[in-house]
């Protein structure tokens, strides 16, 4: 994953890596996008809300992913409508329309508190 965004800023500065290129950033993405939402969440989320992985604790219900990892579900978002035309990946694999590629997100203002 941090190479699929290391891709899109290649060649922005001194000491960028050669062999990286934006290029291979959106096929590094799509192969991530394939794998569903869960998986482009978990891979995307934590290093976009730039917090890393030790800010969470692993797994996510499927259910929190967009509230707990905003920009990773803007980026599938964008993936989704301008990539793939508006399509996804369901749980077993097969291409669906958007609204059944992601899971049902609650809304974090129903969350209750962990006691």
């Amino acid at each position: 994953m941090c190479q699929a965004l290391r891709s899109f800023a290649a060649g922005t500065g001194a000491g960028s890596e050669p062999y990286v290129n934006f290029e291979e950033g959106v096929a590094e993405t799509s192969e991530i996008y394939i794998q569903g939402y869960a998986v482009f969440m978990m891979d995307f989320g934590p290093e976009l809300n730039g917090a890393g992985y030790a800010a969470y604790d692993f797994p996510i219900a499927s259910e929190f992913l967009a509230a707990t990892f905003p920009g990773a579900d803007a980026l599938y978002r964008l993936w989704q409508d301008q990539i793939f035309g508006g399509y996804g990946y369901g749980n077993d694999g097969a291409l669906v329309p958007g609204a059944q590629a992601s899971p049902t997100q609650l809304d974090p203002v129903t969350w209750s508190p962990i006691p």
